[in-house]
């Protein structure tokens, strides 16, 4: 009887052990057959990039930083490589790639949002919060900035920034900015007459815009103004062109 078991034991072993490396081998086979498969197969090759959220590249210009080529296999995309120079762009602030398979990935990104516009080599061109002038400007770009006129543009990109930061209704009132030999200039909207802003206590001189924006602007009679000063402590100086009355006011 304990023979027979004994047996009976030996065989179930033996039995489990076939089994075991039966499906080994066909665990085996399975994988050479389907990475024969995906070797030998283009499903998997990225046929399809999709960038979002662009205003001032083009979809082209990204995918080209990127450094993703079409026919890749999308497992073999080394993202973190790709992102890393996509941020190192000076028109990109991050990004996130986005595998989709099995042939397509999704590009994101969020540009850097440009203060100004700048005329350079006569072109109009993105300048951002720090100076760093971009590309050219895309006439669908949809922004609404000011033009900066000057090369020397330091201190009118710290003003534009403190204008932007401390009084968006004064920032998007500028159309034009200068800096002159009398310090930061501006043009406003619908309006020819030159707003003398000087160099000197900017932070304060944004307080002062505004107020004379929301409570002054509408009622100048600019056909007569020559250019306004803001260069005063505490006040606005109005000064008329030579030609009505050579009078200068005090609003």
């Amino acid at each position: 009887m304990n023979f027979f078991k004994r047996l009976y034991e030996k065989l179930k072993t033996a039995v489990m052990w076939l089994l075991l490396l039966t499906g080994s081998v066909l665990i085996l086979v399975s994988a050479f057959y389907l990475f024969s498969l995906y070797r030998s197969t283009d499903i998997f090759d990225l046929k399809k990039i999709v960038v979002k959220d662009t205003r001032i590249l083009d979809s082209d210009k990204v995918i080209g930083i990127s450094g993703i080529k079409k026919g890749t296999r999308i497992m073999d995309i080394d993202r973190e490589s790709a992102v890393k120079k996509l941020n190192k762009s000076l028109y990109i602030e991050n990004s996130k790639i986005t595998l989709l398979y099995p042939s397509t990935i999704i590009i994101e990104i969020i540009e850097i949002e440009p203060l100004a516009y700048v005329k350079s080599d006569g072109i109009l061109k993105y300048v951002d919060s720090s100076g760093n002038i971009l590309g050219p400007a895309k006439a669908a770009g949809g922004y609404d900035l000011p033009i900066i006129n000057s090369e020397g543009m330091k201190k009118t990109v710290e003003f534009l920034n403190y204008a932007k930061n401390s009084s968006p209704l004064a920032y998007h009132q500028i159309s034009e900015a200068d800096h002159t030999e009398k310090g930061i200039e501006l043009y406003l909207n619908n309006s020819s007459t030159r707003v003398i802003i000087g160099d000197e206590c900017l932070k304060k001189k944004i307080v002062i815009l505004e107020s004379f924006i929301k409570e002054e602007y509408g009622n100048i009679p600019f056909g007569r103004v020559d250019y306004i000063d803001l260069r005063f402590d505490g006040q606005v100086v109005m000064k008329e062109f030579s030609m009505a009355d050579n009078k200068s006011g005090e609003l």
